[in-house]
């Protein structure tokens, strides 16, 4: 995320710092090894902030400064921009409720109140000072859970070190729409080394234009675009013939599920949520796609399987046969995922790689071996 802002700040000629700073009570050397936090809501805050930093910063710097304390998280995105007059502070969250100059500020206004309800999901408040033409600082302070480890993390500790090489059969087509370059630079980037050929749009409009010439096979479609949105660039796509039955996955960082419902409805295949993650995409292209990933296997990884495959305890083994018996794929997925004892790290592996092709009978014989 970093790096994106790095780059999104540079194109405007604008500066961007990243200060990480620890409490008197903790160091770098002293910090747990590990933190949990819901990542993927606490993302979609900083994405919306930093971009409003950015988008509404003329000259001058964008400052993320994250500040590590004994049990909670203190962040703060501060900017040199335009500033909001103390009048307004108390209208900013209110939903299509726009401040200083209408002509310069893009968007519907959802940004700030999606932002303060999943700060508030996560226990805690997000708060802003400004001065007018001085700029703004928008904060918040998370709580954190700790978890102190005293072994070693097995070497598969995450899905989300995957290591794609490509995958099977004929080379497949993508259309990447969104009208932001950064996003669109980021999805073809991920696609391009592994073989995949791709095309993208800006637009809805553009959008049509290049799907009829390109005729891809899957579409990453946005929902908020100029001209045409998302969501009515499905539903006349999927009023053609040759896209009747082409993969469209939608993107949003929409929080509203009457919206996610209603993506569906008009044709998607899948709502993707931004920031968009990256083992859920991949399973969701095999899921609706039936792509079958090529995947690396690393030396560690070889002498993991070196060792005797150990299954869980009963209980474990119980609950996983449960979740595939009412054919819960994805939370059976999240359970293994959440094995972190290096003994099963094979079982693990074996079992979440049948879990991600959705072979479910396979996984269930698989799961019976060890008397369950």
């Amino acid at each position: 995320m970093v790096h994106l802002f790095e780059w999104r700040a540079q194109q405007k000629g604008l500066e961007f710092l990243y200060e990480r700073h620890f409490g008197a009570a903790l160091s770098p050397q002293s910090f747990p090894n590990i933190i949990i936090a819901d990542a993927k809501r606490l993302r979609q805050v900083l994405l919306n902030l930093l971009s409003n930093a950015v988008k509404f910063t003329e000259k001058g710097q964008v400052v993320l400064s994250v500040t590590y304390l004994p049990q909670s998280m203190l962040i703060a995105v501060k900017d040199s921009g335009r500033g909001i007059a103390t009048t307004d502070i108390d209208t900013i969250f209110e939903p299509f409720r726009q401040v200083g100059d209408q002509q310069q500020i893009e968007g519907t206004g959802l940004g700030l109140p999606i932002c303060r309800k999943l700060v508030a999901l996560m226990g805690s408040e997000l708060k802003v000072s400004s001065i007018l033409g001085q700029g703004s600082v928008f904060s918040l302070e998370i709580p954190l859970a700790v978890v102190q480890w005293t072994t070693q993390l097995p070497i598969l500790s995450t899905v989300t070190h995957r290591q794609i090489s490509g995958y099977q059969g004929p080379r497949r087509k993508i259309l990447v729409v969104d009208d932001v370059m950064a996003n669109r630079t980021l999805l073809l980037d991920f696609f391009k080394p592994l073989g995949f050929i791709l095309a993208e749009a800006s637009d809805g409009l553009e959008a049509l234009h290049i799907a009829s010439n390109f005729q891809p096979d899957i579409i990453f479609m946005d929902i908020r675009m100029p001209h045409l949105d998302g969501l009515e660039t499905t539903r006349q796509l999927r009023t053609m013939t040759n896209f009747a039955n082409t993969v469209i996955f939608i993107m949003s960082a929409s929080v509203f599920q009457e919206q996610k419902q209603h993506a569906l409805e008009l044709g998607g295949n899948a709502f993707l949520n931004k920031p968009i993650d990256l083992d859920e995409m991949l399973t969701a292209m095999t899921e609706h796609s039936h792509i079958s990933w090529i995947e690396k296997v690393t030396s560690q990884e070889s002498q993991v399987f070196s060792h005797t495959l150990v299954a869980p305890p009963p209980e474990i083994l119980a609950t996983l046969q449960e979740m595939l018996r009412r054919g819960e794929v994805l939370p059976a997925r999240k359970l293994l995922e959440n094995i972190q004892e290096p003994t099963w790290s094979r079982f693990r592996h074996e079992a979440l790689k049948l879990a991600k092709q959705f072979k479910i009978k396979e996984l269930k014989a698989f799961v019976k071996e060890f008397g369950v």
